[in-house]
């Protein structure tokens, strides 16, 4: 269970680019003592961001799913995706 975890973008920040806007996780954690605190880091890559450079590379769907340890047809539809945006 994930417990309370967010994902944080930002759309618009006048005045800020690059690394001080890029998005971050967020999680509400409880120590052995019961206090809550947020921990925080930066967004863990998603498996569309991790397919999209090996069927840029020419990985078959079979190989993608192998690597990334997912389903042929999740890796499929990453695939679909990726061409449909033009990424391949």
């Amino acid at each position: 269970d994930q417990g309370a975890r967010f994902e944080l973008h930002f759309e618009k920040a006048r005045g800020l680019h690059g690394e001080a806007v890029a998005p971050f996780e967020a999680r509400l954690v409880t120590d052995g003592t019961g206090l809550a605190r947020f921990e925080w880091g930066p967004l863990a890559a998603t498996d569309f961001d991790r397919a999209v450079p090996l069927f840029q590379t020419g990985a078959s769907v079979r190989e993608a799913a192998a690597l990334l340890s997912l389903s042929k047809s999740a890796c499929h539809r990453l695939r679909t995706q990726a061409v449909e945006r033009g990424l391949v």
